[in-house]
């Protein structure tokens, strides 16, 4: 069973802190799978966990490159795969050695990869909900992100059970 948890973000700097957070309790080479509508925040989220990892140069999407590196030694990398009608077992096995390599792997419209998600990812659902508010949803399977789970705890956070 999947845990999972909801939280209202009221801007883009909070969209970036929330990102931060996440990246803050990630283990090493975790994949967050950013999934939301274009203007969601899966951007600014990215710039957060990106400058949480010590990246401080200008995050931007990696729509017409595939992907962004963001510093040498520890690596953030930054997926984007919104031109990408579907994603072959041979773009999946190339990707799973950056995954595997880097300090934390961001994958913005993950969702264009199916199933084919690794278990160990964090899936966060971008929405908006009127003006500059967004609703920001995490699911994870028990045990990878616990860590971020015991964060948002005590946050201003709903609780709900995922199959």
């Amino acid at each position: 069973m999947k845990w999972a948890r909801s939280v209202l973000s009221r801007g883009e700097a909070e969209t970036r802190l929330w990102g931060s957070r996440v990246a803050r309790a990630a283990p090493r080479h975790a994949i967050v799978a950013l999934i939301g509508e274009l203007g969601a925040g899966k951007t600014q989220f990215a710039a957060g966990a990106a400058a949480a990892c010590g990246y401080a140069g200008h995050v931007r999407s990696p729509t017409f490159t595939l992907m962004n590196l963001y510093g040498r030694t520890d690596p953030v990398y930054h997926f984007d795969l919104y031109r990408l009608p579907f994603v072959g077992e041979l773009e999946l096995a190339e990707w799973e050695e950056y995954w595997d390599a880097g300090r934390l792997s961001l994958i913005e419209w993950a969702d264009r990869l199916g199933n084919d998600l690794a278990p160990r990812a964090l899936r966060i659902t971008l929405a908006h909900r009127g003006g500059n508010l967004r609703r920001i949803v995490f699911e994870a399977r028990p045990g990878v992100w616990d860590r971020l789970r015991g964060h948002l705890e005590g946050e201003d956070a709903d609780a709900y059970p995922r199959n």
